[in-house]
């Protein structure tokens, strides 16, 4: 029982783990998509790229500009 009591203090809670997902900023380092899917299509889109200078791989929001005639 003490590990599901660490595992409880270790693990953020939902919110947190989003927050920092949002925060992450999209530099300009990422050169290759590696797949691109709706998440709730056509309002927002997942990307999921490799930055190219640390190889790793990034999850991206992607939300397309509304035009004006969505807009209305």
């Amino acid at each position: 029982m003490a590990s599901k009591a660490r595992e409880k203090e270790t693990a953020p809670s939902a919110p947190e783990a989003v927050a920092s997902v949002v925060a992450a900023p999209v530099t300009p380092t990422v050169t290759a998509s590696v797949e691109v899917y709706p998440i709730r299509e056509p309002y927002s889109y997942a990307s999921i790229v490799r930055d190219s200078v640390t190889n790793q791989l990034k999850y991206l929001v992607v939300e397309p500009v509304l035009s004006e005639d969505e807009k209305k």
